[in-house]
């Protein structure tokens, strides 16, 4: 059954160069390529470039899908993030929406889910963060 936003989404004319759609696309853009040129400054070794990168991708990702989180499983291998940790445990939470579609034809995320997903997982991310320059 088709949603009624994506209708509408596909719709809706584009405005230009100033069309939101074009600039929430160029800010996440340019985040990312911040991210990538702190890195490159920072001259990180290739393993803890990746790990940051794909991380940054991930939490800048305006849609975010579980089989997303099976990234940056491999690089937990080698750097503890609890943070990382937090949404590669959660994620599979993200198929009640599926559920939700199987059985009544609607996708609907129970308004739940974000803030059990994001609160813990920013919070943790921030004392990732802190115990890093603690570290160093």
């Amino acid at each position: 059954m088709p949603n009624c936003f994506d209708a509408a989404v596909r719709t809706l004319p584009f405005e230009g160069l100033f069309d939101p759609r074009k600039l929430a696309r160029a800010l996440v853009a340019l985040a990312w390529l911040a991210c990538a040129a702190w890195v490159w400054r920072r001259r990180l070794a290739a393993l803890e470039a990746s790990t940051l990168l794909i991380g940054a991708a991930l939490v800048l990702s305006p849609t975010l899908h579980p089989w997303y989180v099976t990234w940056i499983v491999p690089f937990l291998a080698f750097r503890r993030s609890f943070a990382f940790a937090w949404l590669v445990a959660v994620a599979p939470l993200s198929y009640v929406a599926l559920f939700a579609l199987r059985t009544g034809g609607v996708w609907r995320e129970p308004g739940w889910l974000w803030p059990c997903t994001f609160v813990p997982f920013f919070a943790l991310l921030a004392l990732d963060l802190r115990a890093a320059r603690s570290a160093s």
